[in-house]
């Protein structure tokens, strides 16, 4: 699954993890204007066909990062396309969502 656009929501200028921190969260983001309050923005979710893992807890650590490596790949590649879509250089039809 790729979600593209969440960046646009809610553009920051800085994190404050300090202050984050002292109130339980994360961060707080600063803003341009001020609050953090999302904007009306598009958002775009693409869901990949699933990806089936096989092996088992024995396994070594150089196939379990092969198997990682290949799913970021794997959610690389929507996050490519969500852009390129997004920015208008592909067409919803031109997807490859396997």
């Amino acid at each position: 699954m790729a979600f593209v656009g969440g960046g646009e929501a809610i553009p920051t200028v800085a994190n404050l993890y300090g202050v984050g921190k002292l109130i339980g969260m994360p961060y707080v983001p600063v803003t341009p204007y001020g609050l953090a309050l999302p904007l009306p923005v598009s958002l775009q979710i693409l869901f990949g066909a699933p990806i089936v893992l096989e092996g088992s807890a024995r396994d070594t650590d150089d196939v379990i990062s092969r198997e990682v490596e290949r799913v970021k790949r794997k959610i690389a590649e929507l996050l490519r396309q969500g852009r390129e879509l997004r920015e208008g250089r592909l067409r919803s039809e031109e997807l490859v969502l396997s």
